[in-house]
């Protein structure tokens, strides 16, 4: 019985098209293949992952709550320095969704990055 109450509106789907703003060839294009991560507001460890496919669309499937995304471009160092990440997130592209019970047909939540210029 408890397990059929995850099927009863607790868990939406959030699509959109993720794009970068400033890509040097090309200037605004679809982020294709890019990663995206969702983490539970106060959870650091309830993460949910996805990819943009090539036409930069995605969707997943979280449950009911607030959600941070994150985006970054990281050049990491296993053996000790760790990693550095720059946030790709325009300025304008809010950081935050909530998934709300109920919306049959979930949200659309577009994603917006600009690239470290090199």
């Amino acid at each position: 019985q408890a397990d059929r109450d995850v099927y009863d509106g607790r868990i939406g789907q959030v699509k959109g098209k993720v794009i970068y703003l400033n890509q040097p060839d090309v200037g605004k294009t679809p982020a294709s293949g890019h990663y995206l991560v969702f983490q539970r507001d106060g959870c650091k460890d309830c993460l949910v992952a996805t990819h943009a496919d090539a036409e930069g669309n995605y969707k997943i499937f979280l449950g009911i709550g607030k959600y941070k995304l994150i985006v970054s471009e990281c050049v990491c160092d296993y053996g000790g320095t760790g990693c550095d990440c720059h946030n790709l997130l325009a300025a304008s592209q809010p950081q935050y969704i909530t998934v709300e019970r109920g919306r049959p047909y979930g949200a659309e939540f577009n994603i917006e990055l600009v690239l470290k210029k090199r």
